[in-house]
């Protein structure tokens, strides 16, 4: 007889919510239902900034797929959902200065500078995340939620802000660990 697999949705929070059902399905046991746009596809060396200056912090994140991700913005309480040009200008600036090596290597060559312009040939896409945060810290907790007289646990893992990437495969450990206690009651 085999065992009966336990089913999970996870509703995807960006990259924690997806982290979290990644290592649901490794640990196996579960049928996991991931509700999401997107999937984590990280590279495993990101380059950060270590400083926060005139309300951006900037990264640099190679993904598998060839494309490097360049951010980002700490900007309190500011909901515009449009990417704006002026900032897209000061983050490749900083991601320049940060790991030159995203420009083409023709643009190196000889010792020379790369220059914003010399990204605009290779640049794909402007895309705006929303990393909402809680002055609290992070919320990270199950809770028991009734529907139609069934009750089922709900883990809550949200509030990251801006550092959402780098707290991801703690956060989600944290979650499967909470969820995995709650199933067996």
């Amino acid at each position: 007889m085999t065992e009966e697999l336990k089913k999970i949705v996870v509703i995807g929070a960006g990259v924690i919510g997806l982290t979290t059902a990644i290592q649901l399905l490794e640990r196996g046991g579960y049928e996991v239902t991931i509700v999401a746009e997107i999937c984590p596809t990280d590279h495993p060396h990101p380059h950060y900034t270590s400083h926060w200056a005139n309300e951006f912090i900037s990264y640099v994140i190679p993904r598998h797929n060839g494309n490097i991700v360049l951010g980002g913005t700490l900007n309190v309480d500011d909901w515009y959902p449009l990417p704006r040009p002026e900032t897209k200008i000061e983050i490749m600036q900083k991601a320049l200065s940060l790991w030159p090596e995203i420009a083409p290597p023709e643009a190196r060559k000889n010792g020379r500078r790369p220059t914003i312009e010399d990204l605009y040939p290779i640049f794909v896409e402007d895309v705006l995340g929303l990393r909402p945060s809680r002055e609290q810290g992070i919320r990270l907790e199950v809770e028991w939620v009734e529907a139609k007289r069934v009750k089922s646990p709900v883990v809550f893992n949200y509030g990251h802000g801006g550092y959402g990437f780098e707290s991801s495969w703690g956060s989600a450990s944290m979650a499967v660990e909470l969820m995995e206690t709650a199933l067996k009651v």
